[in-house]
This record gives structure tokens, C-alpha cells and sequence, in this order.
């Protein structure tokens, strides 16, 4: 399989972060920096920080857009089929309720 020059030009001078908050700050430290992270971790970080979420061929990073063409999904999974305290959270996760609460903290504000 023929390697992806691409990736391997940045392959070489990039870094990986852990944990994964603390890449807003290496991003804010380095004048070419750019990461990805959930909503979530970058939802608390200071709004004065000079990094921003990127808007993509005119589409807004959001959890209301739709067409915004890097996401990702999260999967609840379980062994066999859920039942009791595993069954009422992830019916739970799903419900009006729980929904607000995944958008408000998992995706961000």
C-alpha cells in the first residue's frame, strides 16, 4: 500500500497532547497550532484564549450544524442487552432530558 504523503509531511513535526484538555494550551503557545478536541473539554477554557473553533468552507463548528464536516459519534455500549441501572441511564442518556444535558456538556455551549 503506497503511504499517504500527506500525512507523512506533518507526521514528523506533530505532537501528541495528553491529557486532551491541555491542547488549548500548546495551541495557544504555538503560532501554527491546530488540534481537535470535543466540545466538552473546550467548553470551560478561557474566553479570552486566542484559540477558535475553525469554520470549514463557510460552516460553523456547532452541534446545531449539521453540515459542519468533522464530527464524530459517541456510542453507549454495553455487554447483552442493557438492563436495570445501565438500562434507565442510556433510556435516560436519550430522553428530552438527558439530550439537554449531553448538548449543554458533552458538545459544548
Amino acid at each position: 500500500m503506497k503511504e499517504n504523503t500527506h500525512i507523512s509531511r506533518y507526521a514528523k513535526t506533530s505532537r501528541s497532547v495528553r491529557p486532551d484538555s491541555a491542547i488549548l494550551d500548546k495551541i495557544a503557545a504555538d503560532s501554527g497550532g491546530i488540534g481537535h478536541l470535543s466540545f466538552a473539554l473546550g467548553a470551560e477554557h478561557d474566553k479570552k484564549s486566542a484559540v477558535k473553533k475553525i469554520s470549514i468552507d463557510g460552516k460553523a463548528a456547532s452541534v446545531d450544524n449539521p453540515h459542519y464536516p468533522i464530527t464524530r459519534p459517541l456510542y453507549l455500549v454495553t455487554k447483552g442487552a442493557p438492563t436495570g441501572s445501565v438500562k434507565n441511564f442510556i433510556d435516560w442518556s436519550l430522553s428530552a432530558d438527558g439530550q439537554l444535558l449531553v448538548k449543554k456538556w458533552f458538545v459544548g455551549r
